[in-house]
């Protein structure tokens, strides 16, 4: 697993899967789902307005990306109210992305830290979760975060 910092060249990586979160009271979007919707032209955004997608928690949408885009699928997955993520939600949300990587079959996944596209969740926190956290997928997870920490194992 490794540790990047969110931005535009990472939407250039060959991955099987993207799997970020965002709230339903943030907009306009931010984290990995902002920079997917400006590098798409508002794709996300439009899912929005067309209340394809909400944001509430147990929400999710899975978005094709090839052929025009470098990765196979988009999941979006809703983080709830902001002011209400907490270190178990943030467990449950975890859960949500390893169970979504499995589904799709997915050898490597793009995967953004619940709630630190808009520094709702700090960094320290989101990464206890994580190392209390048992990833049953065998994908290779590169994390993205504000931080930027650089990390590598097989999850």
């Amino acid at each position: 697993m490794r540790v990047v910092p969110p931005s535009r060249d990472l939407l250039e990586d060959e991955v099987d899967a993207i799997v970020c979160g965002a709230f339903e009271d943030v907009r306009p979007l931010r984290g990995m789902a902002g920079l997917i919707d400006w590098d798409t032209a508002g794709l996300l955004s439009r899912a929005i307005k067309r209340n394809l997608w909400h944001g509430e928690r147990g929400d999710s949408l899975l978005f094709p990306g090839r052929p025009r885009l470098r990765f196979h699928w988009l999941v979006l997955v809703g983080l709830g109210q902001a002011r209400a993520l907490s270190s178990e939600e943030i467990a449950n949300v975890l859960g949500e992305y390893d169970r979504a990587v499995i589904g799709l079959g997915a050898q490597t996944a793009l995967v953004e830290l619940p709630g630190r596209g808009c520094n709702q969740v700090s960094y320290a926190l989101a990464r206890a979760t994580l190392s209390q956290f048992t990833l049953s997928s065998r994908a290779l997870w590169t994390l993205v975060d504000g931080d930027g920490a650089s990390l590598q194992s097989e999850g």
